[in-house]
C-alpha cells in the first residue's frame, strides 16, 4: 500500500489494518509478501480528512473509499499496490452566538445577567447584544431572574431552539457558519412581584 495526501507532503499519519497494515505518512509505504490469493487492507480516515481515492495498479484488484478497503487479488509473481489518497478538508467555518435584551417598556437603566458557554457571562440593557464565537455543539443560555421583571419571551432565529421561559433558558444547536440569535424580552411587573435568584 501507499499513502499520498493533498496538499502534498502533509505530516499527518494514517492508520492501516487488515493484511498489510501500518502507520503512514504522505508519500510511505508498506508492504507484505504472500502467497497468491485474497487479501484486503482498510484505512481508518482521521478528523479533517477525506479518502478521496484508491487506485490498484492490478486490473482485478479494487479499493472502496466508501469502506476505505483495498482488495488485493494476488497471483503467482505479481506485486500489486493500492495507492490510498486523502484530501484535507477545509476548517469549519466559524459559528456564533449572540444574545439580545429588549425590555416592555425600554428601559435604558435596567441590565440583566446572563450565563452562556465557557467564560462568557454577558450583562445586557434594553437594546444592547453580545456575541461569542463557537464551535459547533449544542448551547444552553441562561437569564438569571431579576426582580421587578417577567421574562416574557424568548425568540432565536435559528439552532432549533428549545425555549424554557420558566426556566429563563434557550438550547440550541449551532452547526459550522451559523450565526445564532436569540432575544430575551422582559417585561416590567409590579415592585412587590417575586423573584427567583439563580447562583
Amino acid at each position: 500500500i501507499e499513502k499520498q495526501t493533498l496538499p502534498d507532503g502533509d505530516p499527518a499519519t494514517f492508520e492501516f489494518t487488515g493484511d498489510v497494515s501500518g502507520s503512514l505518512s504522505d508519500g510511505q509505504t508498506a508492504e507484505k509478501s504472500v502467497a497468491p490469493g485474497k487479501y484486503t487492507s482498510t484505512e481508518t480516515v482521521p478528523a479533517g480528512w477525506e479518502l478521496t481515492d484508491i487506485s490498484c495498479d492490478d486490473g482485478n484488484s479494487t479499493g472502496d473509499t466508501a469502506t476505505g478497503i483495498a482488495t488485493f487479488n494476488v497471483e503467482a509473481g505479481e506485486t500489486v499496490r493500492c495507492t490510498f489518497t486523502n484530501t484535507q478538508l477545509p476548517p469549519p467555518e466559524p459559528a456564533t452566538l449572540t444574545l439580545a435584551k429588549a425590555t416592555n417598556p425600554a428601559d435604558e437603566d435596567a441590565t440583566f445577567r446572563f450565563i452562556g458557554p465557557d467564560d462568557w457571562k454577558p450583562v445586557l440593557g434594553h437594546g444592547e447584544t453580545s456575541t461569542t464565537e463557537v464551535e459547533p455543539d449544542t448551547y444552553t443560555l441562561l437569564e438569571k431572574f431579576e426582580h421587578a421583571w417577567e421574562l416574557t419571551s424568548i425568540v432565536c432565529d435559528g439552532g432549533d431552539p428549545v425555549i424554557d421561559l420558566a426556566a429563563g433558558t434557550a438550547t440550541v444547536s449551532v452547526e459550522s457558519g451559523d450565526h445564532v440569535t436569540c432575544t430575551y424580552t422582559n417585561t416590567r411587573t409590579c415592585p412587590q412581584h417575586g423573584y427567583i435568584a439563580v447562583e
